[in-house]
């Protein structure tokens, strides 16, 4: 990772897990350590974030984020798809080979979830309004519940997205990053590695212009 993705991460570490977190990051004991599910969201998230924001603002070519997205893929599948990522995450003392997954699966299911948000919005929703939209419900001094954020994201998105977080943080498998980034145009080579499409229909083109700004 360059100077500048690590400096970007901690930099929206200021977001998550300073701005929202649960009752386990506020009053965090660590003579008897009680472990959040959410790791998806304080690192995984946070990752997205950084990975995200130099291609969505310009700086980066779509063809570079590519290439950072293939080589999470290829990492990732050096870890474990046999527990989900809630469970790892309350295991994360227990289970510190796995940890670094939470920058890979995490990371890539917040892309899943920003490309699903995106589309049933018709770009005027993503990952980044829900995190707002978390923060303000949930600001310094107030933190959530461990085992409500999913009904508050719910609340704040739909039963859809509610669905989307029960099958691929709370049951253990591998995420359907084919037909994801397909709908933004993207393919998988036989390599299992994203390239653009020869020829996205106007949805797809629609769809990745929402996601990455082009």
């Amino acid at each position: 990772r360059s100077v500048y993705g690590i400096a970007s991460h901690e930099f929206f570490h200021t977001i998550v897990p300073l701005g929202v977190h649960s009752e386990e990051i506020e009053h965090y004991d660590f003579n008897a350590p009680r472990m959040s599910r959410h790791l998806w969201l304080y690192e995984g998230m946070t990752e997205y974030f950084a990975i995200h924001m130099p291609v969505k603002q310009g700086r980066q070519t779509v063809d570079d984020f590519l290439g950072v997205l293939r080589e999470k893929i290829r990492l990732m599948h050096k870890f474990t798809d046999e527990v989900p990522l809630t469970t790892l995450s309350q295991q994360a003392m227990e289970r510190q080979d796995e940890y670094y997954n939470f920058y890979l699966k995490g990371t890539l299911f917040c892309m899943g979830l920003d490309i699903a948000l995106r589309e049933r919005s018709k770009g005027k929703y993503g990952v980044v309004r829900l995190v707002q939209d978390l923060q303000r419900q949930y600001g310094p001094g107030k933190p959530f519940k461990d085992e409500e954020l999913f009904a508050a994201i719910e609340r704040l998105t739909g039963p859809d997205v509610g669905a989307f977080l029960q099958r691929y943080l709370n049951e253990a498998g591998a995420l359907p990053l084919g037909t994801w980034l397909a709908k933004a145009g993207i393919a998988l080579n036989d390599q299992g590695e994203p390239i653009p499409m020869q020829k996205p229909t106007k949805e797809q083109r629609q769809l990745r212009t929402w996601w990455l700004g082009r």
